[in-house]
């Protein structure tokens, strides 16, 4: 019987492979063989739709994990992230914001890498802006406790 780190591995490197059918096809045999799939596997998945830039695929895989009781985490993040990157410029800003957003009102840790994501997502000076007010909420989110660094 397969396990859901195995299926997890599955996923991650059929979708590596740029093989989403095959994909996708791991996470069904993981629901049919009764194996409950994990954050892991959510962000497995959000990661594969992410390298083919299909934003709308990513977010519909966080959304199942938060519907299943799943925080998101960085690495939840860095998948949405890289699926924003990889959208046309006119749409990378405008669907990236609500991600960063919500990732500066978590307490997921604002790692330099998602930092500089998020600069890169946005621009420099509004990140800058974002995360600032954000500071100043004291929602005790990551921008909160990166000023506190």
């Amino acid at each position: 019987r397969l396990s859901a780190p195995t299926f997890n591995t599955l996923i991650s490197a059929y979708g590596k492979a740029g093989r989403r059918p095959d994909a996708e096809a791991a996470f069904s045999a993981m629901l049919a063989a009764n194996v409950r799939p994990s954050l892991v596997t959510y962000n497995a998945l959000a990661s594969v739709y992410a390298l083919e830039g299909d934003i709308d695929a990513a977010e519909a895989a966080v959304h199942a994990a938060s519907q299943r009781g799943f925080a998101p985490d960085r690495f939840t993040y860095a998948a949405l992230f890289n699926a924003c990157e990889a959208l046309p410029a006119r749409d990378r800003r405008r669907r990236a914001v609500p991600h960063v957003t919500a990732l500066l009102s978590s307490r997921v840790d604002l790692t330099e890498r998602l930092r500089r994501s998020s600069a890169r997502l946005l621009g420099d000076d509004s990140f800058a802006a974002l995360l600032k007010s954000h500071r100043g909420s004291g929602g005790g989110g990551a921008a909160t406790r990166a000023a506190q660094r």
